[in-house]
């Protein structure tokens, strides 16, 4: 059944099966609106200027026909900013917002941003989630200016089927430079990638460039110890008997500062003329097994002979380098002369200073 009007035709059209259609004689809904212009197909008035036009969906059972979804539009007599279209429900209010200046609100009516999403409970505020279980969830930022356009940051997160240690949240950096940070959801740490060694520390390289993992100063030290040469004794390179030996741990190329304070003595028992009884005695260092010629280290001191008398020497950073490994650095004394000597180690030091 149709309304006919000589100039616009079939205004309005009623089929056998119950549907209706305004601008078409073949609706294919309960209502179908058409139309071949700009004009708007349908538009709903609200005479009261501080309430909403709205348009109201409902399900009209017994147990919910007190709910229903409202969308709502709101134009102010004031700026656009004060526009308001709403997607209602009354459970809710307000569920979305966009304004008219073009802000859009999640469970706010004012938002401040492009998106403004708010909650005011426990639930997350916004939810990602990536259908492959391979892949990273991604939220990107970028600059869309045409200089610009190939680069990018991407906050992404990756959830292991393996458990927590191999769960990542990392900033991405488009353009070579990759995973630039990352967090492991055991709380470990990744710059560039690597959660670096046990141990290590960051080391930053300023705005030029990217930090790296590096080994923080150690410093170790030795217990008190001694050594004696006996008269006559035909010994050199003598170890401290016990003590004068530490171990280091080095996770890069490192240089090792040396110092230790020693006290020599002289038994001049049995000299026969005195003033021509004198033993000198010098220190060497070893380091894993292997004796470091160290051009910085004036080793060796004197012990005076004409009477029993104490000689103090400090020796204090010497340098030498190492690799990465565990490194047992020793020190070990020389002697001259064919009188007992005593030697007393006050303290061995040494600082590892990673290169």
């Amino acid at each position: 059944m149709s309304f006919f009007h000589n100039t616009a035709g079939d205004v309005l059209t009623l089929t056998g099966d119950g549907f209706a259609g305004i601008g078409t004689n073949t609706p294919t809904g309960r209502l179908e609106v058409a139309r071949n212009t700009v004009t708007p197909q349908i538009i709903a008035t609200q005479t009261d200027g501080n309430e909403y036009a709205r348009f109201r969906l409902r399900n009209n059972n017994s147990v919910s026909n007190n709910r229903n979804w409202d969308l709502g539009g709101f134009i102010s007599s004031g700026a656009a900013s004060a526009d308001r279209f709403v997607l209602y429900n009354p459970g809710g209010g307000n569920i979305l917002t966009i304004t008219g200046d073009g802000l859009t609100g999640l469970g706010t009516s004012n938002p401040g941003g492009k998106l403004d999403v708010n909650s005011t409970s426990n639930a997350p505020q916004l939810q990602l989630f990536q259908g492959s279980t391979g892949d990273y969830s991604r939220i990107r930022m970028k600059n869309g200016n045409t200089t610009t356009n190939n680069r990018y940051y991407d906050i992404a997160t990756y959830i292991s089927a393996t458990g927590p240690a191999d769960d990542r949240m990392n900033f991405f950096v488009y353009g070579g430079n990759g995973d630039v940070l990352g967090l492991g959801g055991n709380g470990a740490y990744y710059v560039n990638g690597s959660a670096g060694l046990p141990g290590q520390v960051l080391k930053s390289s300023g705005p030029g460039g990217p930090a790296t993992w590096v080994d923080p100063i150690q410093t170790v030290h030795s217990t008190v110890a001694s050594l004696s040469f006996a008269a006559n004794e035909a010994a050199n390179d003598k170890p401290f008997t016990s003590g004068g030996t530490v171990t280091i741990t080095c996770n890069q190329n490192t240089n090792l500062s040396v110092s230790a304070h020693m006290t020599g003595y002289n038994f001049m028992s049995g000299c026969p003329i005195i003033g021509t009884c004198t033993t000198t005695a010098s220190v060497k260092i070893y380091v894993d097994g292997v004796e470091k010629q160290i051009s910085n280290w004036g080793v060796s001191y004197y012990v005076d002979g004409n009477w029993d008398h104490f000689t103090s020497m400090d020796l204090g950073n010497a340098i030498c380098s190492v690799g990465p490994g565990t490194h047992t650095i020793e020190l070990r004394v020389n002697r001259t002369g064919t009188f007992p000597l005593s030697v007393s180690l006050s303290y061995l030091s040494v600082m590892a200073i990673p290169q």
